[in-house]
């Protein structure tokens, strides 16, 4: 479907790296790029099948020959490479789902349906597939009773399509996406059938990790792998919880499988990484760790592992180099800053557990030091912050409290609360912290930058405007700051100044095309509907799939008396984003 490939464009160029091709295709890959990005979408392809044919599992030559296809308008075409691409991935949801709406463009609805039912497979808590999934079910069904209303829906007379097992896997399921997790296990737990679905045990697994079982939550997945063992979340969720637990050994392969099947996830290569070095694998930590370091160049901690790493296989001059580029660098992490203190012993201790994942354990150490030293109040702080990587929110919100209690200027706690509550969307005490935060001295950008979401939820738009605005003076780089501060004037209906904001953030970033459109809105409602029109054609020069230009440039062309461009424009919008459909 068209309407993907300058956002696929985009996210091949600039987010992902090529790593572990085979040299000879990416030579090819690159060559081939050179005429995607001059859109010589005919020129690039067989650059593009000369990189797969000599690399078959070169992830982003698929994805680009894709793109050139569905800028072409070669749906047919399109629609095989997608499903080669899926062959190598078939863990990628986004692909699956990009899949499923070009057959939905296309009218195909019930392959559509195959294929958005793939994607939930993969990931049962996919909102927008699941979404797209019952829309394109739900029409289906209106259409069949449309075109044979004599026929009586079976679940009606009593009958059901599907077994038991699904009954009941949708049932939990439902649960599940309500939050409702104890629910969702007593659901799966009440089969008495045999299972032979990995994403019914990997849902009771994640539903047992939701509710802090983690030995519960260990036997699902491995029950998920027993059933299928190249299920990608199982494997990673399984080795990210035998990782926390340093069982390294029994780690790794389960990461690796789960980064064979996703190359680009710089988390996972971090994660392997380190339990190849902390399992005493240092050959293979070198290999890992040089990718990782090639993609995120200001992780210190990874450049001393790899410096340690180097050293323990007889390189001392790389040693020496990744030591001194870790150096430079200097600690990235807040837990380090507060390691430095009277009781050193104890922080250095937890620090270390932390580092190498084992959160849990640093907890342990954390509230044995402060049965000793509860007066400290940088050890309640870091144990607030392992209780966040462990998902225990509430005793976080504890810790962060009493931090404040023991040092009321302590303004990384007031931080680590408001972002709590943030993520509860309860931005009135969210606001609340945030601005405690500031006002302990912590003059930080993104602060401000939350600060301002917090009030534009409130729909205090003035003061959102005022955070916006001060977060801007200390980043003058960052678009979404602008972007939030030209929301909050345009709800506040001062469109002038919304729109430079949202001009300044196009000068960032000229794909940002949500920006632009909500210039084309500013328009709009300053009634200037030539002008949104034109604004909206300009968005369609640099993306000619973005379907809300064309759903705008319909609404000026309504308001203008055109009603035959207005509804040509919405079709459009429509056949791209069937979301807009209304």
């Amino acid at each position: 479907m068209k309407f993907t490939s300058t956002l696929l464009f985009f996210l091949i160029f600039y987010t992902f790296p090529l790593i572990a091709q085979k040299p000879e295709a990416v030579k090819e890959y690159n060559a081939g790029l050179e005429y995607y990005k001059l859109k010589n979408y005919e020129a690039a392809i067989p650059f593009m099948k000369e990189a797969i044919k000599k690399d078959p599992n070169f992830y982003y030559a698929y994805r680009t020959l894709i793109a050139c296809y569905e800028a072409k308008g070669d749906v047919k075409e399109a629609i095989v490479w997608y499903e080669k691409c899926i062959l190598i991935a078939p863990s990628d949801k986004g692909l699956v789902f990009n899949l499923a709406q070009t057959y939905i463009a296309q009218k195909n609805y019930e392959k559509a349906v195959i294929w958005l039912k793939k994607a939930v497979d993969i990931d049962p808590t996919y909102e927008k597939a699941a979404k797209s999934l019952s829309e394109v079910e739900d029409y289906l069904a209106k259409k069949k009773a449309r075109d044979n209303p004599e026929v009586i829906n079976e679940n009606e007379q009593g009958g059901d399509d599907n077994s038991t097992v699904n009954r009941i896997y949708n049932e939990a399921l439902k649960e599940y996406r309500n939050g409702n997790y104890a629910e969702a296990v007593a659901i799966l737990k009440s089969i008495d059938e045999e299972v032979t679905n990995p994403n019914f045990f990997y849902l009771l697994a994640i539903s047992f990790q939701q509710l802090g079982e983690r030995a519960e939550a260990k036997a699902a997945y491995e029950s998920t792998l027993e059933v299928d063992d190249r299920h990608f979340d199982a494997n990673l969720n399984l080795g990210t919880l035998f990782y926390n637990d340093k069982r390294f050994d029994e780690a790794i392969p389960l990461l690796e499988t789960a980064y064979e099947r996703r190359k680009n996830d710089r988390k996972i290569l971090s994660s392997l990484a380190r339990a190849h070095y902390y399992n005493g694998e240092f050959k293979k930590a070198v290999t890992l760790f040089e990718n990782y370091t090639l993609i995120v160049t200001d992780d210190s901690e990874a450049y001393l592992l790899l410096s340690k790493s180097y050293e323990k296989t007889g390189d001392k001059r790389k040693a020496d180099l990744a030591f001194q580029k870790a150096k430079v660098l200097g600690g990235n992490s807040e837990l380090a800053d507060e390691l430095n203190s009277s009781i050193a012993e104890y922080g250095n201790k937890a620090g270390e557990l932390a580092k190498s994942g084992n959160y849990q354990k640093a907890i342990e150490v954390l509230e044995e030091a402060i049965t000793k030293h509860s007066e400290q109040a940088s050890l309640h702080f870091n144990l607030g912050l392992n209780y966040m990587e462990v998902g225990n929110v509430k005793k976080a919100q504890e810790e962060f409290a009493k931090t404040i209690e023991l040092d009321p200027a302590h303004a990384k706690a007031y931080q680590g609360l408001g972002l709590i509550y943030y993520e509860k969307g309860e931005f009135s005490q969210a606001a609340a912290y945030y601005l405690a935060t500031v006002q302990a001295g912590k003059q930080d950008a993104y602060v401000y930058y939350k600060l301002g979401s917090c009030h534009f939820y409130l729909n205090r738009f003035n003061d959102a405007i005022d955070a916006y605005e001060d977060a801007i003076k200390l980043k003058q780089d960052e678009k979404q700051f602008y972007f939030g501060l030209g929301l909050a004037c345009l709800k506040n209906r001062n469109n002038t100044k919304s729109i430079r904001a949202m001009e300044q953030a196009l000068e960032l970033d000229q794909m940002f095309h949500d920006a632009h459109y909500h210039i084309c809105i500013n328009y709009i409602e300053m009634n200037q509907f030539e002008k949104a029109i034109e604004e909206g054609k300009k968005i369609l020069k640099k993306n000619d799939n973005y379907a809300k230009a064309y759903l705008v440039i319909a609404h000026g062309y309504k308001r203008l008396g055109n009603l035959a461009e207005a509804d040509r424009y919405k079709q459009i919008a429509v056949r791209l984003d069937p979301s807009l459909r209304d």
